[in-house]
């Protein structure tokens, strides 16, 4: 898909894995604290914690503060234009780092940025909860929704297109 769309883009995407941010950000701080001023990217998009739930497709999308407004608007757009099925897909505002994904640093840095997750708060009558996360069990058999999990990578995707182009 990115091999089509390549001569389209006038922005480069990136792809970065981070982990640690239950410790303070460990991974997205600081690749965010290595980054040269003015900041290369125009927006952040995180996946966190997605596959998890048998009962739904939903999706809760975390936007970090008003600057991340027209992003999460963007993304909401692109799960219905290109008829992704996330559904629900219920954004939530973040004002602190109190909301703990790596979208967070970013957010508060004034890059607009966003987080899918499949639940972020209490569980409820979507979510029954994902008991092995944190631990030693927390491991890829243990993604119940894989369906899920790829709606979340094309609404990435799509989204991160769109922005580049």
């Amino acid at each position: 898909m990115l091999a089509q769309e390549r001569g389209s883009l006038r922005e480069r995407i990136v792809l970065a894995f981070f982990d640690g941010e239950e410790l303070f950000f460990k991974g997205s701080l600081a690749y965010l604290g290595s980054l040269g001023t003015p900041n290369p990217y125009a927006a952040v998009i995180n996946i966190d914690m997605v596959g998890f739930n048998p009962l739904a497709d939903r999706l809760d999308l975390i936007w970090y503060t008003d600057g991340s407004a027209g992003l999460r608007d963007r993304m909401i757009a692109a799960n219905d234009r290109y008829q992704i099925g996330v559904s629900p897909l219920l954004p939530q505002l973040a004002t602190s780092g109190a909301t703990i994904l790596d979208a967070a640093p970013f957010g508060l840095a004034g890059i607009p940025a966003v987080a899918i997750v499949q639940r972020y708060g209490e569980n409820d009558a979507t979510f029954p909860g994902n008991y092995t996360f944190h631990t030693v069990n927390d491991t890829p058999d243990k993604i119940t929704n894989k369906r899920l999990w790829l709606k979340a990578a094309k609404l990435t995707l799509a989204t991160a297109l769109e922005l580049a182009r």
